[in-house]
């Protein structure tokens, strides 16, 4: 589903790489082939990496492959679900571009420090 709506948006040719589910048994794993990549390519740490989704799973994924997690409540996931699994940031949709500003802040502070 994923590349059929980037696709339809013209979205797919935008990124340098990604992970689909039909490349994971599961979730976690497909976060982890994602942070493997960025990892190979980059040279990325998982700590430098982001995950966000709109449901409790996308936040023990990204914690499962050691990102951060950006939860957005944009599904059917209420901001109260959302909040239970403790996201390093809570959207209530992506139009919160301060919010995002904040969390590119910590990374950059964090890799001054580390």
């Amino acid at each position: 589903m994923a590349r059929l709506k980037l696709g339809h948006f013209r979205l797919l040719d935008s990124f340098a790489f990604a992970s689909f589910g039909d490349e994971a048994a599961d979730r976690d794993s497909l976060a982890r082939l994602a942070v493997a990549r960025a990892a190979e390519r980059w040279k990325v740490a998982p700590d430098r990496c982001i995950v966000v989704g709109d449901t409790e799973n996308d936040v023990r994924c990204a914690r499962a492959a050691g990102t951060w997690a950006v939860a957005v409540a944009t599904g059917t996931r209420s901001r109260a679900d959302l909040a239970l699994e403790s996201p390093d940031l809570l959207l209530d949709d992506l139009s919160d571009t301060a919010g995002l500003l904040k969390l590119g802040a910590r990374l950059a502070d964090q890799s001054v420090v580390g």
